[in-house]
């Protein structure tokens, strides 16, 4: 019950209105929101876990090139913060400027209605270092008009293929 009282001077004496108001269903509607977003806090936090204690960078996308987010693992490589890449061009930031057409001709196949893609680019760290990745990209529409957003998963790849390059080389000497 919520319960107001005010006194009021009168010529008999000191009158008291009190207003009481049952606020049961109030209270039960606040506690079911109150648990409804303690759960929606605990599920956010456990899909962020999952991205960020991935080894796979994860990166999403807005149909502008836009940076929506990254992972901790794709952050740490490319030695930026996740404020620092939030809303930033995804090609002009972190593709080397001679492997944008090839990603650009990607993200040109997906506009024109391609959902998944795999894909290999080179991405570049804030140091300058540079490194391949093979992605896997997807596009999630919640209409059948627009892109939302691309996800991007993808793995490095310089090392696996800078030894299949030096075995290919080496049998090629012994050919």
């Amino acid at each position: 019950v919520d319960i107001n009282s005010s006194g009021v001077m009168t010529d008999t004496g000191i009158q008291f209105l009190t207003l009481c108001r049952d606020i049961t269903e109030r209270k039960q509607a606040e506690m079911i929101l109150a648990e409804s977003e303690a759960n929606l806090r605990e599920e956010k936090s456990f899909r962020q876990l999952l991205l960020d204690t991935s080894p796979a960078f994860i990166v999403a996308i807005d149909g502008g090139g836009k940076v929506l987010m990254m992972n901790q693992a794709l952050l740490e490589t490319l030695e930026y913060t996740a404020q620092e890449m939030d809303g930033v061009d995804y090609q002009t930031t972190i593709v080397p400027e001679e492997d944008r057409d090839s990603l650009f001709g990607v993200f040109d196949a997906i506009r024109k209605g391609v959902k998944e893609t795999v894909n290999e680019n080179r991405i570049r760290t804030k140091s300058g270092k540079t490194l391949l990745v093979e992605w896997h990209g997807r596009v999630v529409m919640h209409n059948t008009d627009t892109i939302n957003f691309i996800v991007g998963v993808g793995i490095d790849i310089t090392e696996r293929r800078t030894m299949e390059i030096a075995l290919r080389d080496s049998e090629e000497k012994y050919r």
